[in-house]
């Protein structure tokens, strides 16, 4: 576009504007119009707003004569020779920004190729501008005005402190779980402590008893011994007195029947006084110190340990093919590094690397699935309930295939393979059923005789091991435990609306609290439990890597990413 036909503020230019400069400003013709640049037009000054101290370009001068009749107008003849210098020293002075490597200058200059501000020892030194496109910043800063730059500037801006808030949010989340656990923490080990020290208390009373009783029985042999020595020393005094009577008296006949008589009751009192000698009535007893239990309580975590729990990273499982949000609703592993999904929200099962943190295979389903168990490292079970059957699929290679399906009679959702068995849970009605693998049911789980009520509500995980079977029921809120007769052995039920189920090979339990948000921790007797991560949001799905001692977390609300699994780690603290 042509000087002429460009328009500053309603106005033509000039045919030619730097015919108008006097002759006598030759270094006039590097001053443009500052309005005019603040657009992005060089027009060349024709005047001086000594009220702005604006360079005006003759259109503009013209313009700013009529809107602003109090300001003070020069036009080029009427400048004095300084002061353009003294304008362009006027701006220097707004310059306030030390150089980031030279901190006694002020920046002032900006570099176009190395994207940098600049002072004039920078200039020189480092962006000659022989080889730098170097600019005054004067000269091009009227461009950052209204600019895309200064947009994107400041969407990206507020795009960090939105995420400075929701790290700060979360770190004060974090902070209140954190306390919250140093109190709990203490609080269970003063609970713990208590409970030792009341069964001490216990074992002390017994003790005390066991002892009581030998004193008892010391007692009473001592009373009795007492009264028999008596009795002998008592009779003897007697005879002894009764001798010396009849002595003095002369009775011979009488002395001679008495010392008969006194003989036998010598013979019969040295008798009876030779059984007390062995006092095998009489027991001592002292008290022998359980020295096993001396020394486990020197040894470290002689009360328990401390175990903590870590987020540890997030690993995205959408794909290019998922249309809609990921559900994950089943997952187990197929090996130390690779565990299979089921995505109820997209239809499909993936395949998930470990190492690579990523989805290395997805298939798509005709029907939503629920639950997956793996059978050996290349095949895996779904259930998909819609179809009330369930899928066989192959994983040989990295890839998923469909094999065998296998219908049920009902909606069957959580599934678990253990003993070349499968035990499967149905909904509507709540029932937990014993499969063969080709499908036979072998057994069912019900209520014993007499029980009122149904033994299932919403059943919808299961997991099992060679000794029990475990039902996590959502409806119950509670994790029940069965022998593989089907009888029913135990019961967790400090739980919420619980959901998905793993199990460790001791016997612990790691159970979704859905309704509370948390992981449960379930002791292998069943009797005790707490939370070991909390603040989780609506957790579906958990499973526990024994060999990583991390278990990865699906969960099922949209405040969380879900489109993706959380891991955490358990760390024993010495």
């Amino acid at each position: 576009m042509s000087t002429k036909s460009m328009a500053v503020h309603g106005r033509n230019l000039p045919d030619k504007p730097f015919s108008n400069l006097s002759k006598n400003h030759d270094d006039d013709s590097n001053i443009f119009c500052n309005p005019c640049e603040q657009i992005g037009i060089k027009a060349p000054g024709f005047g001086i707003c000594m009220s702005c101290k604006e360079h005006l370009c003759e259109p503009c001068f013209d313009s700013h004569k009529k809107r602003s009749r109090f300001h003070m107008l020069l036009d080029k003849f009427s400048i004095p020779k300084t002061f353009h210098a003294q304008l362009k020293q006027t701006k220097d002075d707004e310059f306030t920004t030390p150089c980031f490597t030279h901190k006694k200058e002020k920046i002032k200059f900006y570099c176009h190729d190395h994207d940098e501000l600049l002072c004039s020892v920078c200039t020189t030194l480092d962006h000659p501008r022989n080889s730098c496109k170097v600019n005054y910043i004067p000269d091009v800063s009227g461009q950052s005005l209204n600019s895309k730059n200064l947009v994107e500037i400041l969407e990206a801006m507020d795009e960090v402190i939105e995420k400075c808030k929701d790290i700060s949010s979360d770190v004060k989340k974090k902070t209140n779980i954190s306390n919250e656990a140093l109190t709990d923490v203490l609080t269970e080990i003063k609970v713990f402590r208590l409970k030792i020290n009341q069964r001490l208390d216990e074992i002390e009373r017994e003790a005390e008893k066991k002892m009581q009783v030998i004193k008892l029985k010391n007692d009473s042999n001592l009373k009795r011994m007492e009264i028999i020595c008596n009795n002998v020393k008592m009779k003897l005094t007697e005879s002894v007195d009764l001798l010396k009577q009849l002595n003095d008296s002369k009775q011979a006949d009488k002395l001679f029947v008495e010392l008969k008589t006194a003989g036998k009751l010598v013979k019969d009192s040295k008798k009876t006084l030779l059984q007390f000698r062995s006092h095998k009535d009489i027991r001592e007893y002292h008290f022998q110190p359980n020295q096993e239990l001396l020394d486990s309580i020197q040894k470290e975590n002689a009360i328990g340990k401390i175990t903590s729990v870590f987020h540890q990273e997030t690993i995205d499982i959408k794909t290019s093919q998922d249309k809609y949000k990921c559900w994950v609703t089943g997952m187990s592993f197929l090996t130390h590094s690779k565990f299979i999904l089921a995505d109820s929200g997209n239809v499909s099962i993936k395949l998930v690397d470990l190492v690579s943190n990523s989805t290395i295979h997805h298939l798509k389903l005709e029907t939503a699935p629920w639950d997956v168990t793996c059978v050996t490292s290349e095949q895996a079970i779904f259930t998909l309930p819609n179809e009330k059957s369930i899928q066989f699929v192959s994983t040989s290679s990295n890839k998923l295939s469909l094999k065998q399906k296998l219908k049920v009679d009902g909606e069957c959702y959580g599934i678990s393979h253990c003993q070349d068995k499968l035990i499967v849970t149905f909904c509507y009605p709540g029932r937990v059923k014993i499969l063969n693998m080709k499908g036979k049911i072998l057994s069912e789980m019900k209520a014993r005789f007499g029980h009122i009520g149904h033994i299932f509500n919403l059943p919808f995980y299961v997991t099992s091991n060679s000794q029990n079977i475990f039902v996590s029921d959502a409806g119950k809120q509670s994790v029940l435990r069965f022998n593989w007769n089907g009888e029913k052995t135990g019961s967790y039920n400090d739980l919420g609306s619980c959901r998905g189920l793993s199990l460790s090979p001791d016997g612990a339990l790691f159970v979704c609290n859905h309704g509370s948000d948390d992981i449960h921790h379930v002791s292998p007797d069943f009797k005790s439990g707490l939370a070991i991560v909390k603040s989780l949001e609506m957790p579906i799905v958990v499973c526990w890597s024994e060999t990583s001692r991390t278990f990865y977390v699906s969960n099922d609300s949209t405040k969380h990413n879900l489109n993706s699994i959380q891991s955490f780690k358990m760390v024993e603290t010495s």
